[in-house]
């Protein structure tokens, strides 16, 4: 069971009744929109690694996307890591130049 909760916007210029009103009401526009935040991280893991999976048998298929989740987790770790070294390890330097310019 995945425990979803469906978020599709109601359109304003269709039938109203008692049903539409509560699915309106119940709407939750900051739910709605991390939607687009897990659809940006498959398609780089499509990009990254392809969109295809190669095994046959469901076993083997959700152990092949474990690994993909597993390299891309670890990739974008370590892309992070390097940019917040690269930040700090750039600071001292502007400190440097800026003490010993005076």
């Amino acid at each position: 069971m995945l425990n979803a909760i469906s978020m599709i916007p109601i359109k304003s210029n269709v039938r109203r009744g008692k049903y539409r009103h509560k699915m309106q009401k119940r709407f939750d526009e900051r739910i709605y929109h991390q939607r687009s935040k897990a659809e940006t991280v498959f398609s780089v893991m499509k990009r990254k690694f392809g969109g295809t999976i190669y095994s046959r048998n469901q076993r083997m298929q959700v152990l092949e996307v474990s690994w993909i989740n597993f390299v891309y987790n670890l990739h974008r770790s370590v892309q992070v890591k390097i940019c917040t070294l690269w930040m700090i390890s750039t600071e001292p330097r502007q400190l440097y130049i800026f003490i010993f310019s005076q």
